[in-house]
Protein backbone atom coordinates (compact mmCIF):
# COMPACT_ATOMS: atom_id res chain seq x y z
CA UNK A 1 0.00 0.00 0.00
CA UNK A 2 2.71 2.42 0.90
CA UNK A 3 4.42 1.78 -2.47
CA UNK A 4 1.00 2.30 -3.96
CA UNK A 5 0.59 5.73 -2.35
CA UNK A 6 4.68 6.84 -3.61
CA UNK A 7 4.04 5.74 -6.86
CA UNK A 8 0.84 7.56 -7.12
CA UNK A 9 2.49 10.93 -5.68
CA UNK A 10 5.45 10.36 -8.44
CA UNK A 11 2.67 10.29 -11.07
CA UNK A 12 0.80 13.10 -9.73
CA UNK A 13 4.23 14.61 -9.44
CA UNK A 14 5.68 14.38 -12.83
CA UNK A 15 2.34 15.20 -14.68
CA UNK A 16 2.05 19.04 -13.25
CA UNK A 17 6.23 19.07 -14.22
CA UNK A 18 4.88 18.30 -17.69
CA UNK A 19 1.30 20.36 -17.03
CA UNK A 20 3.86 23.39 -16.17
CA UNK A 21 6.36 22.96 -18.56
CA UNK A 22 4.06 22.91 -21.35
CA UNK A 23 2.24 26.27 -20.29
CA UNK A 24 5.80 28.32 -20.04
CA UNK A 25 5.83 26.82 -23.71
CA UNK A 26 2.88 28.12 -24.93
CA UNK A 27 3.44 31.96 -26.48
CA UNK A 28 1.87 34.94 -25.01
CA UNK A 29 -1.11 35.51 -27.94
CA UNK A 30 -0.52 38.56 -30.26
CA UNK A 31 -1.80 41.77 -29.30
CA UNK A 32 -5.13 42.83 -31.42
CA UNK A 33 -4.53 46.00 -33.76
CA UNK A 34 -6.82 47.96 -31.83
CA UNK A 35 -7.29 51.41 -29.73
CA UNK A 36 -9.32 52.11 -27.06
CA UNK A 37 -10.84 54.90 -25.23
CA UNK A 38 -13.03 55.74 -22.68
CA UNK A 39 -13.42 51.86 -21.92
CA UNK A 40 -14.36 50.63 -25.42
CA UNK A 41 -12.12 49.01 -27.94
CA UNK A 42 -12.20 49.47 -31.70
CA UNK A 43 -10.76 47.21 -34.11
CA UNK A 44 -7.89 48.57 -37.17
CA UNK A 45 -8.07 46.66 -40.55
CA UNK A 46 -5.62 48.68 -42.29
CA UNK A 47 -3.24 51.57 -42.31
CA UNK A 48 -2.06 54.28 -44.37
CA UNK A 49 1.86 56.40 -44.01
CA UNK A 50 1.47 60.15 -45.37
CA UNK A 51 4.74 61.15 -46.49
CA UNK A 52 4.72 65.42 -46.19
CA UNK A 53 8.42 65.66 -46.72
CA UNK A 54 11.38 67.71 -44.52
CA UNK A 55 10.33 69.88 -42.13
CA UNK A 56 11.00 74.02 -42.11
CA UNK A 57 13.82 72.35 -39.79
CA UNK A 58 15.79 71.02 -42.63
CA UNK A 59 16.53 68.13 -40.35
CA UNK A 60 13.54 66.07 -39.84
CA UNK A 61 10.99 64.46 -41.88
CA UNK A 62 6.96 64.87 -41.89
CA UNK A 63 5.23 61.26 -41.97
CA UNK A 64 1.54 60.76 -40.47
CA UNK A 65 0.23 57.33 -40.23
CA UNK A 66 -3.45 57.11 -40.34
CA UNK A 67 -5.08 53.58 -39.16
CA UNK A 68 -8.62 52.89 -40.03
CA UNK A 69 -11.05 50.63 -39.49
CA UNK A 70 -13.21 48.62 -42.41
CA UNK A 71 -15.70 50.71 -44.25
CA UNK A 72 -13.39 54.13 -43.88
CA UNK A 73 -10.82 54.55 -47.16
CA UNK A 74 -8.16 57.28 -47.47
CA UNK A 75 -6.28 58.35 -51.11
CA UNK A 76 -4.27 61.25 -52.55
CA UNK A 77 -7.73 62.60 -53.28
CA UNK A 78 -10.29 61.96 -51.04
CA UNK A 79 -11.07 60.21 -47.68
CA UNK A 80 -14.43 59.00 -46.99
CA UNK A 81 -16.50 55.60 -45.35
CA UNK A 82 -18.13 55.53 -41.83
CA UNK A 83 -15.90 54.08 -38.82
CA UNK A 84 -13.12 54.79 -36.73
CA UNK A 85 -10.19 56.24 -37.30
CA UNK A 86 -6.61 56.82 -35.65
CA UNK A 87 -4.50 59.54 -36.81
CA UNK A 88 -0.79 60.29 -35.65
CA UNK A 89 1.33 62.83 -36.76
CA UNK A 90 5.17 62.45 -36.57
CA UNK A 91 8.27 63.64 -37.58
CA UNK A 92 10.56 61.18 -38.26
CA UNK A 93 14.79 61.45 -39.07
CA UNK A 94 14.79 59.33 -42.28
CA UNK A 95 13.59 61.02 -45.76
CA UNK A 96 12.84 57.17 -46.81
CA UNK A 97 10.79 55.54 -43.84
CA UNK A 98 9.26 56.70 -40.69
CA UNK A 99 12.24 55.57 -38.56
CA UNK A 100 11.48 52.98 -35.61
CA UNK A 101 11.90 54.65 -31.95
CA UNK A 102 10.30 56.10 -29.27
CA UNK A 103 8.15 59.46 -30.73
CA UNK A 104 7.43 62.01 -28.00
CA UNK A 105 5.25 64.77 -27.68
CA UNK A 106 6.52 68.52 -28.90
CA UNK A 107 5.08 71.64 -29.71
CA UNK A 108 7.68 72.40 -32.43
CA UNK A 109 8.93 69.61 -35.13
CA UNK A 110 12.24 67.80 -34.47
CA UNK A 111 13.06 64.13 -35.07
CA UNK A 112 11.38 61.63 -32.78
CA UNK A 113 8.69 63.92 -31.95
CA UNK A 114 4.57 64.05 -32.53
CA UNK A 115 3.05 66.69 -32.54
CA UNK A 116 -0.65 66.12 -32.94
CA UNK A 117 -2.94 62.50 -32.43
CA UNK A 118 -6.69 62.15 -32.68
CA UNK A 119 -9.30 59.35 -32.55
CA UNK A 120 -12.45 59.26 -34.46
CA UNK A 121 -15.41 57.10 -33.27
CA UNK A 122 -18.20 56.06 -35.73
CA UNK A 123 -17.41 58.84 -38.15
CA UNK A 124 -18.80 60.03 -41.20
CA UNK A 125 -16.31 61.15 -43.14
CA UNK A 126 -18.67 62.33 -45.76
CA UNK A 127 -21.20 64.47 -42.94
CA UNK A 128 -18.12 65.14 -40.58
CA UNK A 129 -19.94 63.80 -38.59
CA UNK A 130 -18.88 61.44 -35.29
CA UNK A 131 -17.51 61.03 -31.83
CA UNK A 132 -13.92 63.34 -32.04
CA UNK A 133 -10.69 62.81 -29.35
CA UNK A 134 -8.41 65.29 -30.07
CA UNK A 135 -5.25 65.60 -28.36
CA UNK A 136 -4.69 67.38 -25.13
CA UNK A 137 -1.40 69.31 -25.27
CA UNK A 138 -2.09 70.49 -21.68
CA UNK A 139 -1.28 67.09 -20.79
CA UNK A 140 -0.60 65.01 -24.03
CA UNK A 141 0.80 61.93 -22.97
CA UNK A 142 2.81 59.65 -24.83
CA UNK A 143 4.84 58.21 -25.70
CA UNK A 144 3.84 56.71 -29.53
CA UNK A 145 6.90 53.71 -29.79
CA UNK A 146 7.43 52.49 -33.63
CA UNK A 147 8.89 49.01 -34.77
CA UNK A 148 9.81 48.02 -38.40
CA UNK A 149 10.44 44.46 -39.55
CA UNK A 150 11.10 44.54 -43.16
CA UNK A 151 7.85 46.07 -44.56
CA UNK A 152 6.09 45.14 -41.32
CA UNK A 153 5.12 48.27 -38.60
CA UNK A 154 4.40 47.74 -35.13
CA UNK A 155 2.83 50.80 -33.76
CA UNK A 156 2.10 51.24 -29.58
CA UNK A 157 0.34 54.18 -29.26
CA UNK A 158 -0.76 56.39 -26.05
CA UNK A 159 -1.68 59.66 -25.88
CA UNK A 160 -4.70 61.82 -24.04
CA UNK A 161 -7.30 62.89 -25.28
CA UNK A 162 -10.15 65.68 -24.82
CA UNK A 163 -13.95 64.31 -26.32
CA UNK A 164 -15.42 66.41 -28.64
CA UNK A 165 -13.49 69.96 -27.57
CA UNK A 166 -14.54 69.43 -23.96
CA UNK A 167 -11.88 69.58 -20.76
CA UNK A 168 -12.85 65.67 -19.62
CA UNK A 169 -9.65 63.99 -20.49
CA UNK A 170 -9.76 60.44 -21.72
CA UNK A 171 -6.02 58.22 -22.31
CA UNK A 172 -6.19 56.79 -26.14
CA UNK A 173 -3.98 53.43 -26.16
CA UNK A 174 -3.42 51.29 -29.31
CA UNK A 175 -1.75 48.97 -31.25
CA UNK A 176 -1.46 47.71 -34.86
CA UNK A 177 0.99 45.42 -37.02
CA UNK A 178 0.98 45.63 -40.64
CA UNK A 179 1.72 46.94 -43.72
CA UNK A 180 1.37 50.66 -44.14
CA UNK A 181 -0.23 51.68 -47.73
CA UNK A 182 2.61 54.83 -48.91
CA UNK A 183 0.70 58.37 -50.10
CA UNK A 184 3.56 61.04 -51.03
CA UNK A 185 2.06 64.31 -50.67
CA UNK A 186 5.71 66.38 -50.79
CA UNK A 187 5.12 67.43 -54.43
CA UNK A 188 1.26 69.15 -53.87
CA UNK A 189 1.76 72.43 -54.36
CA UNK A 190 1.39 74.05 -50.24
CA UNK A 191 -2.64 74.88 -50.84
CA UNK A 192 -3.30 71.52 -51.63
CA UNK A 193 -1.60 69.80 -49.41
CA UNK A 194 -2.76 72.08 -46.66
CA UNK A 195 -6.60 71.30 -47.58
CA UNK A 196 -5.61 67.53 -47.50
CA UNK A 197 -3.99 67.58 -44.24
CA UNK A 198 -7.54 69.60 -42.59
CA UNK A 199 -9.83 67.05 -44.77
CA UNK A 200 -8.34 64.83 -41.89
CA UNK A 201 -6.97 67.23 -38.96
CA UNK A 202 -10.35 68.28 -38.47
CA UNK A 203 -9.61 70.18 -35.23
CA UNK A 204 -8.15 73.29 -37.45
CA UNK A 205 -11.57 73.25 -39.36
CA UNK A 206 -13.82 73.35 -36.18
CA UNK A 207 -12.04 74.58 -32.92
Amino acid sequence: MKNHTQIVILVLFISSMFLSSCKKDTPDPEPKSEFSVAGQSYTLSKGYLLYWGLNSDSLSVDWDVLLVSDGVYYSADSVGGTGQALYLDLNSSSNTELSPGTYMFANQRAAGTFVDAFALISYDFAADNGVEYFLNTDVPGGPIVVKKSGSIYELEVGFNANRDGSTVNQPVTGYFKGQLNVLDFSMMRTTQKRAMRDRLQLIKNKH
